[in-house]
């Protein structure tokens, strides 16, 4: 249509250019996105073959992905949900393939013990090892899609954002179990006929020679071990209060929009002028493609910013065109040193989409938004004052103000009630003669046609701009007399709030806080802390802290409440495959083992405990399940079999070691690619993706020391009772 109208509408010379296409950015992050699932998904290949050493077996297990894949397509479009950044965000290729990994390990295991010489005993040793880890399988993939249950339950932004990932996960896990169960043991009786090595591959044989020895040290030393995890577990506790928190990491849009405060007195036509020399300025930088100005507000007040706020659309190029050296952040820089060099103007820079969610959030500008609730404007205007004061100190603001601030001249006019009842007139009168004079009155009308207009009288411009030709304005008297208004009225000059704000029906100030160089929850807790000592409130007053913070707090606190139904809907799970209480809380005992690495991850490389990190620990909480789920399975099948506790635990450990290795190094690697992208779309992806690499470093580690350490322990009091 607009190529239509460019083409034959438009005149010579005039074509609609669109200045903000979203197209570029959602098209750059599904670029993204795939290119990080093809990478996970190569990494994924390469571990199945060097556990294998087996390419049949290895495609048996990558056959589940492009099916889990359909499965997962097949959901969104009944959901309606598009495959973007935020539906395939979270796609790990490692955890969806863990049930074909668990049966085929099995089965492989199997073959190469078994050696069936005909196809009967081929099937039916497919059969037979198909059904010794079904049930583990089905429950420990059960357990991880009810450990994503929690992230239906968020709400609002965060809820729209990560609820189609949560789908999308469970649609990939629910469509890779099914396979996994049904499909993978049909292509092990087609693929595996040829036999398989009997012997282990040379890495999972290094592997098993380091871990016997020190699976039987921990068995020796079942104390120490125990006393470790626990030392281990209270020391991440206590390194966990320092880890900064945020709503959600930024999202890099590859355009920015720049918010420009005037002075409040500013008319139209200088707000204009000033414009005119911002976009000059920015269009002076070499990485800007264009500017798109906008000033002023609409007569029908659906803006509510004043005349003194102007905005600023700035599209830049592709970073590969950009200086050398430079980087998204020294742009910044750039842009806020050229425009501070341009008098009586503040600037803050944030982006198109990020700056509509903040206002959306609290309808005022700032990550951080304090809002000060009272009657009286003029007592808001100074405790808002006395706020930003209160935090101007506080290490990491980079740009505090309060909203809407400064004050507009205004007219002010008292009638002396007693000089007008002298001359017979009441308030209405003189009330009435004000408002024609100076807002203008519909005298008669008018027709045109079938149209008919109201003909407004009022002074003339000048005049109304001059107290002085206001207070001469003649007041008609009953008695037919005119006098003027400044003979039945006071007027005076000063100056008066710009707006005067409202939230749920209360008057409010608010004060916008942008940080810079440092997470948001350590900056509010040092703000609060300031407003706290600092700031007194008269009755009636009070403050709430709002923006992405409010945000974080209400995701977080959901969060608090529906993560401990999911654990306790994973603990009936675990119930319900072992029929006792006390495994299914040995195996529960992996997530704070999980935890551990997942804590000092976010430390280590100062990602901050986010909305996306906390996703992150639930899907790496249903994984670190699941390997307890095979390794106790096994050694659980092993007892019948007239083992005593330490020789099943030994075995079942020895033996599960090539599956646990394989799971949780698959999980890790598909996720591998987005932890360390730095691509547009991936800053989404990168907490999550740290979380549950970090985690299950130290899960896997522990699951294989701590857990058959604990299972020891727990079945040989037993015995001995």
């Amino acid at each position: 249509r607009v190529a239509a109208l460019n083409g034959s509408v438009l005149p010579a010379g005039v074509k609609i250019v669109p200045y903000y296409d979203r197209t570029w950015l959602i098209d750059t992050t599904l670029h993204t996105v795939f290119r990080n699932l093809l990478e996970g998904a190569l990494l994924v290949g390469v571990v199945l073959y060097l556990f294998l050493r087996n390419a049949r077996a290895a495609a048996i297990v990558a056959s589940v992905i492009p099916l889990a894949l359909l499965a997962t397509f097949v959901g969104l479009r009944l959901r309606g949900i598009p495959a973007n950044l935020l539906s395939l965000g979270a796609m790990d290729f490692g955890i969806i393939v863990d049930g074909a990994v668990i049966v085929v390990e099995h089965v492989f295991r199997t073959l190469g013990e078994r050696r069936p010489a005909d196809p009967v005993a081929l099937r039916q040793a497919i059969l037979d090892a198909t059904e010794q880890v079904g049930r583990p399988t089905l429950f420990s993939m059960l357990i991880i899609i009810v450990a994503h249950v929690p992230i239906f339950a968020l709400q609002r932004q965060e809820g729209r954002i990560f609820a189609p990932m949560a789908y999308t996960v469970v649609s990939a896990l629910v469509g890779s179990l099914v396979f996994s169960l049904t499909l993978v043991p049909v292509l092990c009786y087609a693929l595996l006929r040829r036999g398989v090595p009997a012997d282990e591959t040379a890495l999972v044989e290094r592997c098993r020679r380091l871990y016997r020895p020190l699976l039987k040290r921990a068995l020796d030393r079942p104390g120490a071990v125990l006393a470790g995890a626990v030392a281990a577990l209270a020391i991440t506790l206590l390194l966990a209060p320092r880890l900064g928190t945020e709503f959600l990491p930024e999202l890099n849009e590859g355009s920015f929009w720049v918010n420009i405060t005037m002075p409040s007195s500013v008319s139209i036509t200088q707000a204009a002028a000033i414009s005119a020399r911002i976009v000059a300025a920015l269009r002076a930088i070499p990485e800007v493609r264009s500017v798109v100005a906008k000033v002023g507000r609409p007569e029908d007040a659906t803006d509510p910013k004043p005349i003194s706020m102007a905005e600023d659309y700035v599209d830049v190029k592709p970073a590969a065109e950009w200086r050398r050296g430079l980087t998204r952040q020294g742009l910044i820089d750039d842009v806020e040193r050229r425009l501070a060099a341009i008098p009586g103007i503040d600037v803050s820079i944030s982006q198109p989409i990020r700056d509509n969610v903040l206002e959306s959030i609290s309808q005022i500008d700032g990550q951080i938004v304090i809002k000060v609730f009272g009657e009286d404007p003029d007592v808001l205007r100074q405790r808002a004052a006395d706020v930003l004061h209160a935090i101007a100190d506080v290490r990491g603001i980079d740009r505090a103000f309060i909203d809407r601030a400064g004050e507009v001249p205004q007219l002010q006019i008292t009638i002396d009630r007693d000089r007008a009842a002298r001359y017979g007139l009441n308030v209405a009168d003189i009330e009435d003669a004000i408002e024609t004079a100076i807002g203008g009155k519909v005298a008669t009308e008018m027709w045109e046609g079938d149209k008919r207009f109201g003909v407004a009288v009022r002074l003339r411009d000048e005049e109304r701009r001059n107290p002085a030709s206001i207070g001469n304005l003649p007041i008609d008297t009953a008695s037919g007399a005119r006098v003027p208004l400044e003979d039945v009225a006071r007027l005076g000059e000063r100056g008066g709030a710009m707006n005067i704000a409202r939230e749920s029906g209360m008057r409010l100030a608010a004060v916008g806080v942008f940080i810079k160089g440092r997470d948001m929850g350590s900056v509010v807790r040092d703000m609060k802390a300031r407003v706290a000592g600092r700031v007194t409130f008269p009755p009636g007053y009070f403050v709430t802290w709002g923006g992405e913070f409010e945000n974080q707090q209400r995701a977080m606190a959901r969060l608090a409440i529906i993560v401990p139904i999911s654990l306790l809907l994973i603990f009936v799970l675990l119930f319900h495959a072992f029929q006792s209480v006390r495994m299914a809380l040995v195996i529960l005992g992996n997530i704070p083992l999980a935890a551990i690495g997942g804590v000092l991850a976010l430390l280590v490389t100062g990602i901050p405990l986010s909305v996306s990190a906390a996703i992150g620990f639930i899907a790496l909480f249903g994984q670190a399940v699941l390997n307890g789920v095979v390794l106790v399975s096994y050694i659980g099948q092993l007892r019948p079999s007239g083992l005593d506790v330490r020789e099943a635990v030994e075995r079942g450990a020895l033996t599960r070691l090539r599956t646990v290795l394989m799971t949780a190094l698959l999980a890790m690697l598909g996720l591998l690619p987005m932890a360390l992208s730095h691509d547009i779309g991936s800053e989404v992806q990168r907490p999550l993706a740290v979380v549950v690499i970090g985690g299950l470093v130290s899960a896997t580690l522990l699951t294989l020391v701590v857990l058959p350490v604990l299972y020891f322990v727990l079945e040989r009091g037993r015995a001995r009772a």
